[in-house]
């Protein structure tokens, strides 16, 4: 494992192939090989035209709202900060990048050492 490198994680949502998704697939796709992305999905399905693209570069591609195959509840709402932040210390990511979902539960989840980027694509129309 390359030390030098970049962890980043990524909360999007795959399941429709658009412009935004599109977007990420690109990104992670054509970025410098000192970043490592990990997809973390709010649903663990991706759409069929991206999944081998984005499946391919990413480190770890997983559901905060499952485990495994089992849906997390969304109460009690600590189940799911459990989850953010057991993905979130497996990644040992110190970026998260909010692809149009700025979801305000989800950043309180975050540990306060992680900075956090969120990148609109039309989600504000």
């Amino acid at each position: 494992m390359n030390e030098n490198c970049l962890d980043i994680a990524h909360f999007v949502s795959l399941r429709n192939r658009g412009g935004l998704e599109q977007c990420y697939v690109e990104y992670i796709n054509f970025s410098a090989p000192t970043f490592r992305h990990h997809t973390i999905l709010p649903r663990p399905s991706i759409s069929q035209a991206l999944k081998a693209k984005c499946v391919s570069r990413s480190k770890s591609v997983e559901s905060y709202k499952n485990i495994g195959p089992f849906r997390i509840p969304a109460s009690p709402s600590f189940l799911r900060k459990w989850n953010v932040r057991r993905i979130l210390k497996k990644t040992r990511a110190k970026t998260v990048v909010f692809w149009n979902a700025p979801s305000a539960p989800i950043l309180c989840y975050l540990p306060p050492n992680i900075q956090a980027i969120y990148y609109e694509h039309g989600a504000s129309w």
